[in-house]
């Protein structure tokens, strides 16, 4: 029975000695079942920009690779050009001249000795103009995708407290971002640091900057403000209107420069001149959010508690 204990005992360890090995081959980062880079290149990720794209991966210090090859495919064509061999120290890439709201697909591969390649990781990027930005205010963060919105570009958390509404200055690049549980409003205008505070608020709500003119009017739905704010200018308002009813959304006309306001305990959409005259008010049940169509001057509310939405 002792020898039979003994034999079973071996048997289970070659059994252990070849899982081993079979687990160590996978661990292999040019191994295609290696579940963390499945043969290929790892971090390859590929930033859109304006008519450009910014390629980063992580650098091989592997035996048996002797650089990388890029190779690209664009729009409609089913085939992955190459563009250019790389040594293994590399970790970016930049292409410029590309066109924009063209899909350019990228793909980056181990080259080996004996002029093979490893298998391929891929990314695809859209470049454009677009500056999109958005606030996460869960993650208290602000944050600036790229123009395919397939990656984030750029983030900001700092002090955020909130983060609930945000706006762009296009001639200038600024952006206006609303913090309404830490009482401020910030403008932020090279770069993600230092941003200038505006205003003395309780809780700004919602901001629009009106691309003529760069003024930044923003809504304080706790004190019923709606006032608009000069760039150079921190402190004093140029238009201050008060008295209003729980006001929750802004919007600018470009056309006319008009201000259109949602109050939302006030059951009423407003709409102010560009120095704060009020124009007209129109009756909506618990309004919560407004926009202008650029092109029709048609007017969209929504109310999130009714479930409708109504156009003026």
């Amino acid at each position: 029975m002792r020898h039979r204990v003994l034999l079973l005992a071996a048997v289970a360890g070659l059994a252990g000695l070849a899982g081993g090995c079979s687990n160590r081959e996978h661990l292999n980062p040019l191994d295609p079942s290696n579940p963390s880079t499945g043969g290929a290149p790892g971090g390859f990720v590929v930033i859109a920009g304006d008519g450009s794209a910014s390629l980063s991966w992580r650098a091989a210090a592997i035996s048996g690779v002797v650089g990388f090859r890029l190779s690209r495919r664009v729009g409609a064509d089913p085939v992955f050009h190459a563009v250019i061999d790389l040594p293994p120290y590399e970790t970016n890439y930049f292409e410029n001249g590309l066109t924009n709201g063209v899909d350019h697909a990228y793909r980056i591969q181990y080259r080996l000795t004996g002029d093979q390649l490893g298998q391929a990781a891929e990314d695809i990027a859209t470049p454009g103009a677009a500056v999109p930005w958005v606030v996460d205010n869960t993650a208290r963060e602000l944050v600036r995708l790229t123009p395919d919105a397939r990656h984030v570009a750029e983030r900001f958390t700092g002090s955020l407290v909130s983060p609930a509404g945000v706006s762009i200055d296009p001639a200038t690049g600024q952006v206006w971002v609303c913090d309404p549980a830490a009482g401020r409003l910030l403008r932020f205008t090279s770069g993600l640091f230092d941003p200038d505070e505006y205003g003395g608020f309780s809780s700004p709500a919602a901001v629009a900057v009106d691309p003529s003119n760069g003024r930044a009017w923003v809504c304080d739905d706790v004190l019923g403000w709606l006032q608009c704010f000069v760039p150079g200018n921190p402190v004093i308002p140029v238009a201050d209107i008060r008295g209003l009813a729980t006001p929750l959304s802004v919007a600018i006309d470009v056309r006319d420069r008009s201000v259109w306001v949602c109050e939302r305990t006030g059951d009423a959409v407003r709409r102010f001149g560009p120095t704060g005259g009020q124009l007209a008010m129109g009756r909506v049940r618990e309004p919560s959010r407004v926009a202008v169509d650029s092109l029709t001057e048609r007017v969209w509310v929504t109310s999130f508690s009714r479930r409708q939405v109504t156009w003026f």
